[in-house]
């Protein structure tokens, strides 16, 4: 017991007292010896468990149990050569045969080599051998898979799967593997073909219950739905488990009346609390949401699902200090679970903490680092851009190139590679380094990395050889919605804004739905001198692309400068509802409501979170006003400091300085920030600046 809590001293302490009872009674002494060997292996005391281990082989040279224990001891000693002898002895004996005992050693040899010698075709020689001794070996057959995810070699990885599946077709559990081999080599249609094969065989709650949740995996809640509920019609009763699963899943597709009554149904309050507060969520009712998640948390702390829901429910209500919170209970609670932990680090990157977003992002690729697929795609290059923003370029680049040898993601790669590239030397360097990358950009697949070099070559005003680029693409392929896209923002920044409809109008037709384009169209209309219409498009990029959290933004900024504010908060909220940590968003909510001395410690929350973001002039100025609008002169002060000191030729931030000086009681120098601001030349505030001056003046004399 003692050695299954990890209290290491006192099992071996237990231990003791036994043999000194019983020294002569071969059983207690053989399982007192075995117990402190294992708790002087968990202590890390090598040379002690080591001296068990002896004495246990003087009674027999042949304990496999003891010999197991003395490589343990001999690899944590790194006593290498020393391990192996005593592995190959286990493995070698002919006499264990196919005993479990021989395929732990044979699996031990393989890591050996692999992790501990560097030996990678030693180590596969060993894997094969441990594969051909135990080909039907469950523990074994887990081992090799992940063993050769990890190293590169999926295809084998999923052989071996097809081939155990070939020997028992019932095996859900390999079904299940199998589905997942297939997936994270983007072979979805295959995965689920071997899923839906499996209810057509058997028609059984376990085969259509896995099919469920492939489907819930893959937000295709509506199949999930009918596959779940296919499983409840052939299940003899149901329990508080299965209504709580179907309620979810009711609430994924939509069905939220369904899913309230269903969750009625549940006996336990704490599953009944986090699915009512899901549906909360989902209908957009953030408050109440996290009321009930508050109570179904309180018995359910765990819950990673419900953790990260309530995350973006506190967001969402302006939380973020809890929001942020609430992702790392989730990350922690079930890191591979949700998508809190990404979320999180994204977080922590547009809040200026990069080594957060590094430490978070790396347990996470730590999961995923055996698989393929989008997620570890994702996962690197989010840990790849914290690493560079931790002042680490080395370590970004090496993450990268890793990413690049598992293979698909070449174009990925090659685009952050040259983003680096642009940050550190320029956007030509960045534009030079993406064409070198050797890409097929008339590929259709690869439209994203045209966009990020024609940016690029725009950028460094070489407008013509981006519009060549993409008049290729379009030359191959003249179907494809997002080659005219970019041909028509390329012809937007050369000055071509007319052609540029054209392009945009093109891409609409081939692709009604596709939101760059309609937001193309909005610029121009915006440029045209129509902001109403420009601000309609915007609208529906938003409708179309619901998770661009930059359309609303853009629909923003023409509400404000329409001097539409109440419309303009709307949007910034709903900008905010997508992108907590928005910095601009941020700003503009918190200026207007410092400006209406509205709301001010959300204003301040607001402020506070976009300066950490971006400490610019015009951000830190924003800052400044909401302190100023708090009577926090000091603050106000300091914040507008800082402001000046990035942007000294700001007259209107040396305005609001004055202000905050008048109020701090320093007259005498509010005077002068006065004048200075004034002698700069004219600014918005510049009359109201003379009264100032002229108020202090006339106290004076």
């Amino acid at each position: 017991a003692y050695l299954r809590l990890d209290q290491t001293d006192a099992a071996i302490k237990s231990a003791d007292r036994v043999l000194a009872r019983n020294p002569a009674d071969p059983i207690i002494r053989g399982g007192s010896l075995r117990l402190r060997a294992s708790s002087h292996l968990k202590a890390r005391n090598w040379d002690a468990a080591l001296e068990d281990i002896d004495r246990l082989l003087a009674s027999d040279k042949n304990d496999l149990e003891a010999l197991t224990l003395m490589a343990q001891a001999f690899m944590g000693a790194e006593r290498i050569d020393e391990a192996e002898g005593v592995m190959k002895r286990i493995w070698d004996n002919p006499e264990l045969g196919d005993q479990p005992v021989a395929g732990r050693a044979g699996i031990s040899l393989v890591k050996l080599y692999a992790y501990h010698r560097e030996d990678m075709d030693a180590a596969q020689r060993q894997l094969e051998s441990v594969l051909e001794r135990f080909p039907q070996d469950r523990s074994v057959l887990d081992f090799v898979i992940d063993f050769l995810d990890h190293n590169g070699r999926g295809e084998r990885a999923a052989e071996l799967l097809q081939q155990a599946l070939e020997r028992d077709p019932g095996d859900l559990e390999l079904r299940a593997k199998l589905a997942d081999q297939q997936v994270a080599r983007g072979n979805v249609e295959a995965a689920e073909k071997l899923l839906i094969e499996a209810t057509e065989l058997f028609d059984s709650p376990q085969a259509w219950m896995t099919l469920s949740d492939f489907y819930r995996k893959h937000q295709r809640s509506e199949d999930s739905l009918v596959a779940l509920e296919r499983t409840l019609e052939l299940l003899p009763g149901t329990t508080d488990v299965l209504r709580f699963r179907h309620a979810g899943v009711l609430a994924d597709a939509g069905h939220l009346e369904r899913a309230e009554q269903v969750a009625a149904e549940v006996e336990g309050e704490a599953y009944r609390n986090v699915i009512l507060g899901r549906i909360a969520f989902l209908r957009g009712d953030h408050e109440k949401a996290l009321a009930y998640f508050d109570k179904g948390l309180h018995e359910w702390p765990n819950n990673a699902g419900a953790r990260y829901l309530a995350g973006k429910a506190a967001m969402a209500n302006g939380d973020l200090e809890r929001g942020i919170e609430e992702l790392r209970e989730a990350t922690r609670s079930g890191l591979a679970e949700t998508d809190a932990p990404l979320e999180l680090a994204l977080i922590y990157l547009k809040l200026g903490r990069p080594a957060s977003a590094v430490s978070t992002t790396a347990l996470v690729l730590d999961k995923v680092e055996s698989r393929t697929g989008p997620r570890l795609i994702s996962t690197a290059v989010l840990l790849a851009r914290a690493q560079w923003a931790a002042g680490y370029p080395e370590a970004a680049r090496a993450t990268l190139e890793r990413l690049k040898s598992r293979g698909g993601a070449d174009a990925i790669v090659a685009q952050e590679l040259a983003l680096f590239d642009a940050e550190e030397h320029g956007p030509a360097a960045g534009a030079t380094t993406l064409a070198a990358a050797k890409l097929d950009l008339t590929d259709p697949e690869n439209h994203a990395a045209l966009r990020t070099l024609s940016d690029l070559l725009v950028s460094s005003e070489q407008g013509a050889k981006a519009l060549s680029r993409v008049d290729a693409a379009v030359a191959a392929h003249p179907d494809v919605a997002a080659f005219h896209d970019i041909r028509g923002r390329v012809l937007v920044n050369v000055g071509r804004g007319n052609e540029a409809i054209a392009s945009f109008d093109r891409a609409l037709e081939l692709d009604a739905e596709y939101a760059p384009a309609v937001e193309g169209r909005a610029v121009l209309m915006l440029a045209a001198g129509q902001p109403e219409e420009a601000s309609k498009l915007l609208d529906r990029a938003t409708a179309l692309d619901p998770l661009n959290s930059n359309y609303p933004y853009q629909a923003a900024q023409i509400e404000l400068a329409a001097g539409r504010t109440d419309e303009a908060e709307k949007r910034l909220r709903t900008v905010l509802e997508r992108d907590p940590v928005h910095a601009h968003a941020s700003n503009d909510l918190a200026w207007i409501l410092a400006e209406r001395g509205q709301s001010l410690d959300n204003a301040l929350n607001l402020a506070t979170r976009a300066s950490e973001a971006d400490p610019s002039a015009a951000v830190l100025d924003t800052l400044g006003w909401v302190h100023y609008r708090r009577g926090e002169h000091e603050a106000a002060i300091s914040a507008f400091e800082r402001a000046l000191a990035l942007d000294a030729s700001a007259a209107s931030i040396s305005y609001r300085l004055g202000l905050s000086l008048v109020g701090s009681g320093d007259r005498a120098r509010a005077a002068d920030v006065f004048r200075q601001a004034l002698a700069a030349g004219p600014f918005p505030e510049a009359d109201a600046a003379r009264a100032q001056l002229a108020q202090l003046e006339a106290g004076a004399s």
